[in-house]
């Protein structure tokens, strides 16, 4: 409606931006999980998230995200190679099977 007097534009419900989780901007909440993190050492962010999966004192929307976080430092795609790479393979295949070339003749001299 639009020039109606006081039904043009104002606020909407659910617009704007979002606010923040509280829940989740405290990662980890007590004494005991924190000092497994805090010891001084220097760790690795795989190392990081595995001790963030293993911890049961942090929020399990947390440990999940860890958990998917760090599944593709453990478990990596079959074909991480691009389209080139799977090209050059599956012609490797066939150059060395069937189709492979023959061997050249050999040369020996008969008859002297």
């Amino acid at each position: 409606m639009a020039g109606a007097i006081g039904r043009s534009g104002g606020a909407r419900v659910g617009a704007g931006r979002k606010p923040k989780n509280k829940e989740t901007s405290n990662v980890l909440n007590s004494e005991n999980s924190t000092a497994e993190l805090m010891d001084g050492k220097k760790r690795d962010p795989l190392e990081f998230l595995l001790i963030v999966q293993n911890n049961p004192a942090v929020d399990p929307a947390l440990r999940v995200r860890a958990a998917i976080a760090a599944a593709q430092y453990l478990h990596t795609k079959t074909h991480d190679g691009g389209k080139k790479e799977a090209k050059d393979e599956t012609a490797k295949k066939v150059a060395t099977g069937r189709f492979a070339p023959k061997a050249p003749p050999s040369l020996k001299i008969v008859g002297k």
